[in-house]
């Protein structure tokens, strides 16, 4: 496999033998099942610092006609750490890692039913 990195995103060039069947091909980032992929280039979602050590900052855009949402913060194994609601379709969000133990935790930038982007926050002290 060869590595590539396109823009803000991560794009996997693979080379196949010529008689394989591209429909046995899935180019999907764990954790990210389910996502809108029509707007989901439109969604922006990066924390500063990433590694944290006791506190970062999430910037977000929801995609166009999304005003309003949810930034979710879960451990590894998937435990709610916390939730905080968004009002504006961009913006940024404090979060603090102090009182986390050191690991690998996701954010997830959410509007309505949909989750638009699941990225991993690494807290390392």
């Amino acid at each position: 496999m060869i590595n590539s990195v396109i823009g803000p995103t991560y794009e996997p060039l693979i080379l196949l033998p010529e008689d394989a069947p591209l429909s046995r091909v899935l180019l999907s980032e764990p954790g990210n099942e389910g996502m809108d992929k029509k707007n989901e280039m439109s969604a922006i979602l990066i924390a500063i610092p990433n590694p944290a050590k006791d506190v970062t900052t999430i910037e977000y855009r929801l995609p166009d006609g999304n005003d309003s949402g949810r930034l979710v913060f879960t451990s590894f194994d998937g435990q709610l750490i916390e939730e905080k609601e968004i009002l504006d379709n961009s913006g940024k969000i404090v979060f603090s890692t102090a009182n986390l133990p050191n690991g690998v935790y996701f954010y997830t930038l959410l509007s309505g039913d949909k989750k638009w982007k699941s990225l991993k926050l690494v807290v390392a002290r």
